[in-house]
């Protein structure tokens, strides 16, 4: 089996991260600003940011109910989303038995719902199809008819068609303080999507 790390103490870069995060929460409570959170992490190789998105969003799952999660990379195979996957179902699986969720349905490295509601699915940049309307394309189909609370979409810089983001997943993601959409990459140039 796998073995898992702790999380703590964590790197100098997680801590960056979730520090940023924690002022973005704190800024929303205080003004009392409909939205969640909503971040865009540029990082180099191996930082921790996907370990760390991973445990908030199992965080979000089991401590909350009815939250929808998606979990998407650039591919679907075990160096993209289903590795990503893998991650949340590790965490999950060493949790203590009184923390544990019940599950009602579970497909490996794919999809778990849980008995409170929650449940959180894999998609995959390269899956989806066409490009913008407007440049003789067909909509991309990531998030679309679904509602997504929480996010984490990694390796934007190697999506074959990302601004697809724009027209399916995100106006569907809804304002509430409830809300966490993690993006993340390396960069890929300029003049691009990410």
């Amino acid at each position: 089996g796998q073995e898992l790390d702790c999380l703590w103490p964590m790197w100098e870069s997680q801590q960056l991260i979730l520090t940023e995060m924690g002022r973005i929460e704190h800024a929303r409570w205080t003004t009392g600003h409909p939205d969640g959170i909503l971040v865009n992490i540029l990082k180099a190789r191996q930082l921790g940011a996907s370990t760390l998105t991973q445990a908030l969003i199992a965080h979000r799952v089991i401590t909350q109910t009815n939250v929808r999660g998606l979990i998407a990379s650039d591919t679907p195979d075990n160096t993209g989303s289903d590795g990503l996957f893998g991650m949340l179902e590790l965490l999950i699986a060493h949790l203590p038995w009184w923390m544990k969720p019940a599950e009602k349905f579970h497909t490996k490295d794919k999809h778990i719902h849980f008995e409170n509601g929650s449940r959180v699915r894999t998609e995959a940049g390269k899956s989806m199809k066409g490009g913008r309307t407007e440049k003789g394309g067909t909509k991309g189909q990531i998030g679309r008819s679904k509602t997504y609370s929480v996010a984490h979409l990694s390796e934007l810089s190697t999506w074959e068609h990302a601004e697809q983001i724009d027209d399916s997943l995100m106006p569907a993601v809804p304002r509430t303080p409830r809300t966490l959409v993690v993006c993340e990459s390396t960069a890929k140039g300029r003049a691009n999507w990410w």
